[in-house]
């Protein structure tokens, strides 16, 4: 019974800090996209891309 409570635990505790560390990460990060010359097609058709 107490493996089964430690393992429970410590898995909470890695997958929090896993999940932490993840979230932490993605807020300090900008990404920088340009988008030239691309073409859409839905059902065979071509669809102008509207830039705003």
């Amino acid at each position: 019974m107490k493996d089964k409570v430690k393992g429970l635990v410590v898995g909470v505790l890695l997958g929090s800090l896993l999940t932490g560390a993840t979230a932490f990460a993605g807020t300090n990060t900008k990404i920088s996209v340009v988008m030239e010359n691309v073409k859409m097609m839905f059902n065979g058709v071509h669809s102008p891309i509207n830039r705003v």
